[in-house]
């Protein structure tokens, strides 16, 4: 009698324990899902981060590059004038040797 009183209370022992195991493993794998879902929302949220940054980044790109023509274009435009001064200058002295 008490061997089955051991035996049965050793089956309870160990049903209690699958039965504690089971509950721990629902709620880790509750707690695993839902951390994988609120991680894949901040990917989500950094991946529309990283859109803007790059739409931003380009912007600011072209507007250097348009400051920069836009002083190629008055450099140019200050040298066209130079060597025009010194081309008139320079037919102004060849037409008083050729004088």
């Amino acid at each position: 009698m008490l061997i089955i009183l051991l035996i049965a209370s050793f089956v309870i022992n160990i049903a209690v324990i699958l039965i504690l195991f089971q509950i721990i493993c629902y709620g880790i794998k509750k707690y695993i899902k839902e951390r994988i879902k609120r991680n894949l929302e901040l990917l989500d949220k950094l991946e529309e981060i990283e859109k803007d940054i790059d739409n931003k980044v380009d912007g600011l790109k072209i507007m250097i590059y348009d400051r920069y023509l836009d002083r190629c274009r008055a450099g140019m435009k200050k040298q066209r004038e130079e060597d025009k001064g010194l081309r008139d200058k320079l037919t102004e002295i060849e037409s008083k040797c050729s004088k």
